[in-house]
């Protein structure tokens, strides 16, 4: 269900462009857990692979500022499975009797970033924005990674205001990050990336209060995250072996850098062939890669899902002349796909193995098709959890 999906919103994205920066960028980075359970070393561990992707693109007296979880407090709060931890045997009867035995060797260290700009925290996030508003100029750009935990909006009837977890379970909302942006300069341009769990509630940032009908925000947002509102993302772990790591921001880092976390060369990425990988181009690459649960969005997506609409009159008539009709063939959307959304097209329907012009209603069957058999397997489940409580 999940890759199918990433088809559609494939086939729903053609058309969106990347532009390039032309002032200075300044990095905000918000990692780690909101208490030592939650903070996994995966989220230190990106951290680090993220120094190193500025490290090699040798950025100019690059701006950055490191938040992370508890900050420099000297105490153990990263969670770790440790590879040679001998779990008591009285632990293991006990997992085994309550029917979880996972991670049974989970410890906690001190973080090892050395210096860090403080805790995640909204005080810190707020002091950010009015210590920058100034000086920061017109053309400038703020690239703002969280690789944290996410939570669901607290409004149920602004779905879309999703959150981040900081540090002593505090939270931001995509409404108090617009509040922030807005102290800066209208030109000033910030660009997220995102991996926590319902982190495309932040695409909603390009409308004032997250809501479409209220028009569009007044300052340049875009963004790149690991899934949509309603979903949780994969990537937080314990585990130590970075190997195993198949998280958005992992894929998508790697095709900035032209090289894995491991050191394996990523290439083929500069897809309109202008020499350099951008932003887009990362996250096609992130898309075809990842094996995970993700559905990736970006921006332009959660715009298009909002404006755009297909033929509803005649198509001879004027107004929907240049609309396309819902089921519109496969070559019909190729033929206005830029490069970046071509690629994603052409992999996803070659990784699913479909063929000829009704991908879009092959990919809807197929998806209604498994939906269906998750519903089954769920209700076969529940079924079965009520019998066995008698």
């Amino acid at each position: 269900m999940m890759r199918f999906s990433l088809l559609v919103l494939a086939l729903l994205s053609v058309g969106a462009l990347t532009l390039p920066a032309s002032g200075k960028d300044h990095f905000l980075v918000v990692a780690g857990g909101q208490n030592a359970a939650n903070n996994q070393v995966s989220l230190e561990k990106n951290v680090l692979f993220f120094r190193k992707v500025l490290e090699d693109a040798a950025v100019p007296g690059a701006d950055l500022t490191e938040y992370f979880s508890s900050g420099n407090a000297d105490f153990r709060t990263v969670q770790f499975a440790a590879k040679d931890y001998d779990v008591p045997a009285a632990n293991r009867y006990m997992a085994r009797l309550f029917g979880s035995t996972y991670y049974l060797n989970l410890q906690y260290r001190k973080h090892t970033l050395g210096e860090v700009d403080g805790i995640t925290s909204p005080a810190n996030l707020n002091q950010w924005f009015d210590d920058h508003k100034d000086s920061l100029a017109p053309g400038d750009r703020v690239i703002l990674y969280v690789t944290a935990h996410g939570g669901k909006s607290s409004d149920k009837k602004k779905p879309e205001n999703t959150r981040i977890h900081l540090w002593n379970r505090q939270t931001i909302d995509v409404r108090s990050l617009q509040a922030n942006v807005k102290k800066l300069a209208d030109d000033v341009e910030i660009v997220m990336v995102m991996a926590q769990c319902f982190s495309g509630g932040f695409a909603h940032a390009l409308f004032n209060e997250t809501d479409p009908k209220a028009g569009t925000f007044d300052h340049p947002v875009c963004g790149f995250f690991a899934t949509v509102s309603a979903r949780e993302s994969a990537g937080c772990t314990p585990d130590i072996n970075e190997e195993n790591y198949d998280e958005f921001t992992s894929h998508f880092w790697a095709a900035i850098r032209g090289e894995t976390r491991m050191g394996k060369p990523v290439t083929d990425c500069d897809l309109d062939g202008n020499g350099r990988i951008s932003f887009d181009e990362a996250y096609a690459y992130t898309i075809l890669t990842s094996k995970n649960i993700d559905i990736p969005m970006k921006t332009s997506g959660a715009f298009l899902r909002a404006r755009s609409r297909y033929q509803k009159g005649k198509a001879g008539e004027k107004a929907e002349a240049k609309l396309l009709a819902q089921h519109h063939s496969y070559a019909e959307t190729l033929a206005l796909a830029e490069p970046v959304e071509r690629a994603i097209l052409e992999g996803l329907s070659e990784q699913f193995g479909l063929s000829g012009d009704a991908r879009y209603a092959a990919v809807e069957k197929a998806a209604a098709e498994i939906e269906k058999k998750r519903a089954d397997l769920l209700k076969q489940y529940n079924d079965k959890k009520r019998v066995a409580s008698g």
